[in-house]
């Protein structure tokens, strides 16, 4: 067991991790089903290790033991064994997940079906349409050795098919979301301080306080304002405020932030405890 533990943390290496983060902001996992993901992860194992070999040795470098095979059927069904110390998932729960992934399924068939592109039914149907959608590459050499690899830019699912509208939009705001995380950590401890009565600042003085570059205070601001935690006005003609349109806010121009703190202590759970009183 521990050679095996061994042999795999040789596996993830630098390079190997950061292209899992640069494929985890593509939201490939979104759309496709669990051995699609594992075929992506064995590419990119691959790709950092620069490691030759056809599709069925690819997939089994990071799990000799138990690979994913080129003939297996895709696998739309979440696993929701319990980790060690953890509760079994109840009915609704699994109900639940069971819609979860009838949804995401139907939504790749749909995709696909309207981009008049075949739905795959097997892994190695799934690896050849992610060759062909410009995920992943494949390439027979001279001397006859398969060279599986990530595309150098991996597009996300929009880049290369007609994902619905509302997909679009709510993917839109996971990824800002997700690059606004730790910006919006800093915003809201620095409010807890500066900000129980409306502050009037700027991105720049606020990139200065929480040591966050511009661009990822906006991106942060912009979060917490479309999660209804704070409101974001700039003044108007006249001595009234109107609402600030942070994407086109200019990083000196000053913005008057109000928070919402019964907001803010109801959803986030982390700051139950630390906002001070008002007054």
């Amino acid at each position: 067991m521990a050679r095996k533990h061994d042999e795999l943390r040789g596996l993830l290496t630098d390079e190997y991790m950061r292209l899992s983060m640069e494929l985890s902001e593509t939201s490939w996992s979104r759309v496709l089903p669990w051995n699609g993901e594992e075929i992506i992860e064995a590419v990119a194992l691959a790709t950092a290790h620069d490691f030759d070999g056809d599709l069925d040795a690819v997939l089994r470098r990071p799990s000799p033991d138990d690979p994913v095979r080129p003939s297996d059927p895709l696998d739309w069904e979440t696993d929701l064994e319990p980790l060690v110390g953890m509760e079994p998932a109840d009915e609704e729960e699994r109900r639940e997940q069971r819609e979860l992934d009838e949804r995401r399924r139907a939504l790749l068939t749909g995709v696909l079906a309207t981009a008049d592109r075949a739905v795959p039914v097997t892994v190695a149907d799934l690896a050849t349409l992610l060759v062909d959608l410009g995920v992943l590459t494949h390439e027979v050499l001279s001397d006859g050795r398969h060279r599986w690899r990530l595309a150098s830019v991996v597009p996300s699912p929009a880049d290369v098919l007609p994902m619905p509208a509302e997909w679009v939009r709510q993917d839109q705001k996971l990824r800002r979301d997700g690059a606004a995380g730790p910006a919006v950590s800093a915003l809201l401890s620095h409010f807890t301080v500066h900000a129980q009565e409306p502050l009037l600042t700027t991105i720049d003085r606020l990139s200065g306080e929480c040591r966050y570059s511009p661009d990822q205070i906006r991106a942060g601001l912009v979060s917490l304002r479309d999660s209804g935690d704070i409101r974001t006005e700039r003044r108007a003609a006249g001595n009234g405020f109107q609402s600030a349109d942070l994407d086109a806010l200019a990083n000196h121009a000053r913005v008057l932030v109000t928070v919402d703190w019964d907001h803010v202590t109801a959803t986030r759970v982390t700051f139950q405890l630390t906002v001070p009183a008002a007054g």
